[in-house]
């Protein structure tokens, strides 16, 4: 049997394998439900990150880009492969349009997902190596011609698809060329959207197929995965320099430790046990004292200078007023900024794991499929549910998105909520709920 037959419509007689069975019940559940999950949860990420909250962040063009180009994927590609695995018709029978543009947008979709992760990468990178270039840079307009520039240049790679198929109007007596009679034995009555030419098909399944591999699926993955053990590192290093190099706010700890010595002493210290303990905290504060507090006003004076000054003590241990400190909402805008970071960073790592773990079955399952020409029924069987398998985990990996958007993001999370809470109030006042 032909290897050209696994890419038909899934029939199970007259040998009835279970692969062939269990590729078919796949092929009507799994894919249609990543379609379904996919439209539904790509529009939604859409429409959330397009918020105002969210869309002043120039990294979430890259997820509204990459939503829209997962859901037209899906809707042209993955809703192809269903149709004609099931029925053994698509819609690219309805005419030359559509059978030369489904291929291209479906190829050009998918490759722009792809490489999307890679700018998502790229933005992370230097958002933790270059922080002060990456504010500069990676602004709303530089994000969009980034994107515009990256899918105009897979768009170009991909025209080959618009000239490489043709369309063949059987009821009005339109036949294949005699070239493909010894080469192929697809039904053409079935598949009328076929090669314009043998030399074009077979460039298509022997140098395109290693170009698109190693463009829309190798390096991609190979920077999604250098750029994450980058980021990775760089997280590390930072943690364990901060655990090192950890020091507590000087103004609140000899504030509190002025407090304590001012409960301990009066005029003079009444234990020796307070003098050291207060001897330890001043020097671990690198402020220099000699002698003891031998009066009231100048314990007071001591508690008003560190309690009003903004700045932190130098090392001579004299306060300037007149220097810039971070302050506690400066202090708290800093972490809440780490944290959006810090999710922005997991969110991608989510994602270029789900890119890894669904493309590299699909592109093993293509390689594989190149290379064997006949085979026996059962083996076909074997590689219809392999291809049933691969391609439905393909698919996933362009519906779960939003998914890991909700789990892996806070401000997305909250944003939902609260568009949710804002559709039930609105529901309310139009006594419909």
């Amino acid at each position: 049997m032909n290897t050209s037959a696994v890419e038909s419509v899934v029939t199970c007689e007259p040998y009835n394998f279970l692969e062939c069975h269990l590729a078919r019940w796949i092929w009507r559940i799994l894919p249609g439900l990543c379609i379904c999950v996919g439209t539904i949860g790509n529009l939604l990420n859409v429409i959330i990150l397009k918020r105002l909250n969210l869309r002043r962040f120039p990294r979430n063009i890259f997820l509204v880009f990459l939503a829209v180009s997962d859901a037209t994927f899906l809707w042209t590609f993955a809703l192809n492969d269903v149709l004609f695995a099931l029925h053994g018709y698509t819609f690219l029978e309805h005419g030359d349009v559509l059978c030369r543009t489904t291929w291209f947008v479906g190829y050009t979709a998918g490759a722009f997902s792809t490489w999307v992760l890679v700018l998502l990468t790229m933005e992370r990178t230097l958002a933790l190596k270059a922080p002060v270039f990456s504010r500069k840079m990676l602004t709303m307009k530089n994000c969009n011609l980034a994107c515009g520039v990256t899918l105009t240049v897979i768009a170009v790679l991909n025209c080959n698809v618009l000239y490489g198929f043709d369309y063949k109007d059987y009821a009005h007596g339109e036949q294949l060329s005699p070239e493909f009679q010894n080469v192929t034995k697809i039904v053409a009555s079935d598949y009328p959207c076929f090669f314009v030419s043998k030399g074009y098909m077979d460039f298509y399944y022997t140098k395109w197929n290693i170009i698109s591999m190693t463009l829309y699926f190798v390096i991609p993955i190979v920077f999604s995965i250098v750029g994450n053990i980058n980021i990775a590192m760089v997280i590390v290093l930072r943690r364990r320099k901060t655990a090192k190099n950890k020091v507590p706010d000087m103004i609140f700890t000899l504030t509190s430790s002025a407090r304590e010595y001012g409960k301990s002493t009066d005029g003079t210290c009444n234990s020796s046990t307070d003098f050291n303990y207060t001897n330890v905290i001043l020097q671990n504060t690198n402020f220099s004292m000699v002698g003891t507090i031998n009066s009231d006003r100048d314990e007071t004076q001591l508690k008003t200078d560190l309690s009003t000054s903004n700045t932190k003590p130098t090392r001579d241990g004299s306060f300037n007023r007149h220097d810039t400190t971070i302050t506690k909402s400066e202090s708290k805008k800093k972490k809440r900024k780490g944290k959006r970071g810090q999710h922005a960073t997991r969110l991608l790592f989510c994602i270029c794991v789900s890119l890894i773990l669904t493309s590299i079955p699909c592109a093993v399952y293509e390689v594989i499929r190149g290379h064997l020409e006949d085979v026996s029924p059962k083996v076909a069987s074997s590689l219809q549910l392999s291809r049933a398998v691969t391609h439905s985990l393909l698919y996933m990996n362009f519906a779960l998105n939003f998914f890991f958007y909700f789990v892996s993001g806070t401000l997305f999370k909250n944003e939902w909520k609260k568009m949710v809470r804002q559709t039930r109030q609105s529901l309310k006042r139009l006594h419909i709920c």
